[in-house]
């Protein structure tokens, strides 16, 4: 213990210096503690962010030669956002005449669903397909613009098809075998990204 000595009176009265020290080591602590909460915090925080942009950053499963080939952007469904059992194939993409990109998904059975992508040939058009290939359908409000869910009988067996007109983009034909699930075939519209 040391001695402190009061200017007022001349007896000296002594001060706890062990006590001031516990407070010191314990506010030491405290700085610590909190300190090392921060760096766990920010590891995750930066964690999370890397994660979260590698998934936004996935690469095209496009071939270059045909995203170059077409006048418009290539719309595709993303795998991690599918349904459960619904895989892209990412070999199947390939051009047909004129400028029409063919590519397909397989459903949960292993059917294919085939993806129809061309430039918009305008609202007249896709109008008329509309009334003549699924003129009893529902529609559906997507991120994308406005989606038509139909069935459609081509003579050996029926068909789900959706008309997506994208909005300031490509006209998209998704044609599904029927046992297929309105609410599957919504999910892989939303999973939809160029």
């Amino acid at each position: 213990m040391t001695e402190n000595t009061h200017s007022d009176t001349d007896t000296a009265t002594p001060v706890d210096t062990s006590r001031e020290y516990s407070k010191h080591a314990t506010w030491s602590v405290r700085k610590r503690v909190v300190r090392a909460g921060f760096l766990i915090l920010s590891i995750g925080v930066v964690s999370g962010i890397v994660l979260f942009v590698r998934m936004m950053d996935t690469p095209s499963p496009v071939p270059k030669a045909i995203q170059q080939a077409v006048p418009f952007p290539i719309y595709y469904p993303v795998q991690h956002k599918l349904p459960a059992g619904y895989q892209l194939d990412n070999s199947s993409f390939h051009i047909t005449d004129p400028q029409v990109v063919i590519y397909s998904l397989k459903d949960a059975t292993g059917q294919l669903i085939i993806f129809s992508e061309e430039k918009s040939p305008g609202s007249s058009i896709i109008d008329k397909f509309t009334a003549s290939a699924i003129p009893l359908h529902t529609t559906q409000h997507t991120a994308l613009g406005q989606a038509d869910f139909g069935a459609y009988n081509n003579g050996q067996d029926v068909r789900t098809i959706v008309s997506l007109p994208i909005t300031d983009g490509p006209w998209l034909i998704v044609t599904s075998p029927q046992g297929d699930s309105q609410t599957d075939l919504q999910h892989i519209i939303e999973a939809l990204k160029r």
